[in-house]
């Protein structure tokens, strides 16, 4: 797999307990656990060696680059949407995947979440999926374009929803963009080979 990203040593570094213990404390209080069965409250509680046991498995997964297959085996169930009929057509998929590995994902994805920001990677015009920024950041830029025009100006607003957006997207293709988009940022081989195989490596039973 070719990589044209430079190395750097700040996010390449170990992982740090204190970022572990974020992690913990940032996933979903009831998340249903993979096929491993355990959940995050089981990982929450571990004792304090448990933890510093657990943060050198995540460093080895980091450090060569490849991760068990138990954290990115996805177990399928269907659970039936809300207020719908029964019926196939109203069955919604969910992918029940390890705590143990999204939280390793959560630490990954922290850090590079940090990395960018502090480099201004992203418009201050992107709300959608960055952290402290939210729906209310964007009505207040709506509400400021609106209120600094003049009368003689005329404003639309446009909005698109995608349907069935993530489904639709190749992985393949999302592989690529996010090689490219790590090179510009100036990411490293092991942050991209942990993100290929969360995003592309998975198997999937139900």
């Amino acid at each position: 797999m070719d990589y044209s990203g430079e190395p750097n040593s700040d996010l390449d570094r170990p992982f740090t307990l204190r970022e572990l213990e974020a992690a913990l404390v940032g996933n979903a209080k009831r998340s249903a656990p993979g096929e491993d069965a355990i959940t995050y409250t089981a990982l929450r509680n571990l004792p304090d060696n448990a933890k510093e046991f657990l943060l050198q498995i995540f460093n080895q997964a980091w450090d060569s680059g490849s991760l068990p297959s138990s954290w990115t085996s996805s177990l399928i169930t269907m659970i039936p949407k809300p207020g719908k009929p029964p019926s196939i057509a109203n069955l919604r998929p969910i992918s029940l995947t390890s705590c143990v590995g999204k939280t390793l994902e959560r630490m990954a994805l922290t850090r590079l979440s940090e990395f960018l920001e502090k480099r201004d990677f992203f418009p201050h015009s992107l709300i959608g999926f960055r952290r402290r920024v939210g729906a209310q950041d964007m009505f207040l830029l709506l509400q400021h374009t609106f209120l600094s025009s003049t009368p003689t100006q005329i404003h639309a607003l446009v909005t698109v929803d995608v349907r069935k957006a993530f489904d639709e997207k190749e992985l393949t293709g999302l592989r690529k963009e996010n090689r490219k988009s790590m090179a510009i940022a100036g990411c490293l081989l092991l942050l991209f080979l942990i993100i290929y195989y969360f995003l592309v490596i998975k198997t999937v039973t139900g």
